[in-house]
């Protein structure tokens, strides 16, 4: 915020806990499930083609970042670019069931809701969540799958000069392989693979090996990265 003390800005909300859309950020969880049910690898070709949904909300065509369709392309192109009409296509396969229970293995608490309200548009980041749930699942990414504590007190120190420390909880798997993670981060570390999305040389790749997702959410009201 630019001033604590502006309330018209929002000045005291705090952004860490406050409850964003997270966009295009959840679709790795999304070609997560994909490459642990085997039955895909980052080389598995995906139509991004036209599509109509109908759920219980109504219709609706999933449409790209740049407003294109881009035909077959290969998974790790469709990730590492965030074309929304393959990752679509994958959750409405697979079922916005699971992803919902990845998600929530994977720390996204938040996600309270069942797994018909959010629909496939759960790939694309339609539900709420905060921004301490997001860092800490990407942290499990880097980690091979497995889920970091969040520790948001290191100590305390009381009147009297005691120190107290509070009890470290351990990690916890997140629902996906060491091999999958490996293969996620290696895909969004991939310059060659979001080229066809966002182009080279921009402040995505940096020179050192990076892996990096962005998201934005309904109405381009935020952005992640």
């Amino acid at each position: 915020s630019p001033d604590f003390w502006d309330a018209r800005a929002g000045g005291q909300v705090d952004g860490a806990r406050a409850l964003r859309q997270p966009g295009s950020a959840l679709k790795p969880f999304t070609y997560g499930l994909a490459l642990q049910s085997g039955a895909y690898t980052p080389a598995s070709i995906l139509p991004d083609l036209n599509l109509q949904i109908i759920e219980a909300g109504g219709a609706f065509s999933p449409e790209n970042y740049d407003k294109t369709f881009h035909g077959p392309v290969p998974l790790r192109e469709a990730l590492a670019s965030s074309f929304n009409v393959p990752a679509v296509r994958l959750v409405r396969e697979m079922g916005p069931e699971r992803l919902l229970g990845l998600l929530r293995q994977s720390g996204f608490a938040s996600l309270d809701r069942p797994a018909g309200h959010y629909g496939v548009g759960l790939t694309l980041g339609n539900g709420e969540i905060h921004m301490t749930e997001l860092a800490r699942a990407y942290a499990g990414l880097a980690r091979g799958g497995t889920l970091p504590p969040l520790h948001t007190v290191r100590r305390v120190v009381t009147a009297t000069g005691d120190t107290l420390r509070p009890a470290l909880t351990p990690p916890q798997p997140m629902g996906l392989s060491p091999a999958v993670a490996y293969a996620l981060v290696d895909i969004l570390s991939d310059p060659e693979a979001r080229e066809p999305g966002f182009g080279r040389g921009g402040p995505l790749e940096l020179p050192f090996p990076v892996a990096v997702k962005t998201g934005t959410s309904k109405d381009y009201r935020d952005n992640w990265a």
